[in-house]
């Protein structure tokens, strides 16, 4: 999921004055586009600025946004958000990749969930592996240790790990009350911020 940050003053900036509110929400959603694309230059095709919105005249909008400096017309009918980094609509590559992070952690936390442990990593406590004598294919009897075998203890010794069914914070894991709505904890710091700003849109 992507998402697109508008600072609260961005309805009044005086760029968009002259312009009708049709205008504006196309201009808003060539921003979006840029975001959901990941098109962090702001240049698109003719034809996605043109179809970005439900806008009756979309070329009339363009060449209005255009009049207003907001955009600039490109050769090879393509079109730039002049002010897409300047005003810092689209999110840091540092925010992009703990994002990324934290969907694989809790992808893999997921599936671990489930005793699938595949995307668990190798340093995981569930990988317990057991060296086996690759030359026969059998394991060795846990008595002995040999050159090509390892000495482990027996599984009635090994400690009960309870996992929980409680949901977990998106962003911490930290487990959450069973009847949590967001998926996101109360704490305040800035992952946890733009966490809550992106599921907010």
């Amino acid at each position: 999921m992507s998402w697109t940050k508008l600072g609260d003053e961005w309805c009044q900036m005086t760029l968009l004055e002259d312009l009708s509110h049709e205008d504006r929400w196309h201009y808003l959603c060539m921003i979006q586009f840029c975001s959901r694309t990941d098109k962090r230059d702001g240049i698109m095709r003719g034809v996605d600025a043109r179809r970005q919105s439900d806008h009756s005249d979309p070329a009339t909008a363009l060449a209005h946004l255009a009049d207003a400096g907001l955009i600039a017309i490109e050769p090879g009918d393509k079109y730039r958000i002049v002010r897409i980094e300047e005003d810092d609509h689209l999110p840091s590559e540092s925010v992009r990749k703990r994002t990324e992070n934290n969907k694989n952690r809790q992808r893999r936390k997921r599936a671990h969930d489930k005793g699938d442990h595949s995307l668990c990593r190798d340093d995981a406590d569930c990988h317990a592996s057991v060296t086996r004598d690759v030359g026969t294919g059998r394991d060795g009897t846990g008595r002995d240790k040999t050159k090509n075998h390892t000495l482990v203890p027996a599984t009635s010794t090994w400690p009960v790990v309870h996992i929980s069914k409680a949901p977990v914070c998106d962003v911490c894991l930290d487990p959450m009350p069973m009847d949590a709505v967001l998926t996101i904890c109360e704490v305040d710091d800035p992952a946890h911020e733009d966490a809550r700003m992106a599921s907010a849109s």
